[in-house]
């Protein structure tokens, strides 16, 4: 089981901007986000392979002078309440990945100190239901997550985060490097993620998780350390954005390696997000 948590926080890290290498630029982050912005709406397309089925609302971007054909693979939307906490999210999902579980909702309460999630398949017979609870602290912030323990500021800026097997590094709000030890003794990994500090970080959608990063993430390298690992070479993604007029996220693209430590067979993965605000 532990080896499970350790590769989903390695995967939660990559996804909200935690670890890395900052550029030289003076931290002035653009124009400050305000805190009534939330996302309404969310689109993921990936990469379509010959192999593949076709895909909803296919269509062509291009990256770094590259042309790539991509379908959407998950569409969701969201509510807040008056304090911008999430109340709600509706997912569909498409594609063959998608045949199990087609649709779901998931529900935030918050009682007390903690917040009940219940998740509900929706085109399951019967519906299958999944519970869980978050302990929450006087702010309102998630200090616990599985087997890490993070520490916020109070703007909701990650300060300190540390797991059982990973160590994380924090610069000013950005999560710059992480360090992950193989619980069975095998080569430790090194993830690095580059920000760019003239425009701000995106914005979150689970504010019990804090601010996904001060700063806008733009890239990471993933370096296998020790004498004894089984690849030579530095993986790497890298994120490209397209913005409205307040300066807002509207499209990120990620382009580059993914995969499970410490084997990261994975090959290069496309993904593109677009976003819809409402508190503007």
């Amino acid at each position: 089981m532990k080896s499970v948590c350790v590769y989903n926080l390695f995967v939660v890290a990559l996804l909200m901007g935690c670890g890395g290498c900052q550029k030289t630029t003076d931290p002035v982050a653009g124009p400050a986000v305000s805190d009534s912005v939330r996302v309404a709406r969310q689109t993921i397309k990936e990469l379509i392979s010959p192999s593949q089925p076709s895909r909803l609302e296919e269509e062509t971007v291009v990256v770094e002078g590259q042309s790539y054909r991509v379908g959407m693979v998950q569409q969701s939307s969201y509510s807040y309440d008056k304090q911008g906490r999430i109340l709600s999210e509706y997912n569909q999902y498409f594609g063959a990945s998608s045949m199990t579980e087609r649709t779901d909702s998931i529900y935030y309460e918050y009682v007390g100190s903690a917040v009940n999630i219940r998740r509900v398949a929706l085109n399951t017979v019967p519906k299958r239901v999944t519970t869980q609870r978050l302990a929450l602290d006087s702010r309102g912030f998630a200090e616990e997550q599985g087997y890490t323990k993070v520490t916020y500021n109070d703007e909701g800026y990650v300060i300190s985060r540390k797991g059982e097997y990973l160590t994380y590094s924090v610069n000013n709000g950005n999560e710059t490097e992480i360090l992950m030890e193989d619980h069975d003794g095998g080569p430790s990994h090194t993830i690095k993620n580059e920000f760019d500090l003239t425009k701000s970080g995106l914005v979150p959608i689970k504010t019990f998780f804090g601010k996904i990063s001060r700063n806008l993430l733009v890239g990471y390298t993933i370096q296998q350390n020790g004498p004894f690992r089984t690849y030579p070479n530095v993986y790497v993604g890298r994120y490209s954005y397209e913005f409205d007029k307040n300066d807002l996220v509207t499209t990120e693209i990620f382009n580059g390696k993914t995969g499970e430590p410490p084997y990261l067979w994975g090959g290069n993965k496309l993904t593109v997000k677009r976003l819809v605000y409402t508190g503007i």
